[in-house]
């Protein structure tokens, strides 16, 4: 992968088994700094409402979270793209 986007720490969207199986060596990683503390190489965190350039892609991060049920609240900060 050229660029991997995580939104959040929880097993299910951030492995860093997976993420080895498709890095390269110059795979940009983008997320939040708690999936970027389990993670290792090239990473750029982000917050909601950053905005930034990689590898020629305009990328905004915004806020994700559910509105109907308690996991993922809009407190946490979780991350899409």
């Amino acid at each position: 992968a050229d660029i991997i986007f995580i939104s959040h720490e929880h097993f299910d969207h951030c492995s860093p088994a997976d993420v080895a199986k498709i890095r390269k060596d110059d795979t940009i990683i983008v997320t939040d700094a708690a999936s970027a503390a389990k993670l290792e190489g090239a990473i750029k965190t982000m917050q909601p409402g950053d905005r930034f350039i990689v590898k020629n892609v305009e990328v905004e991060a915004v806020p994700a979270y559910n509105v109907n049920k308690q996991f993922h609240p809009k407190s946490a900060g979780m991350l899409g793209f």
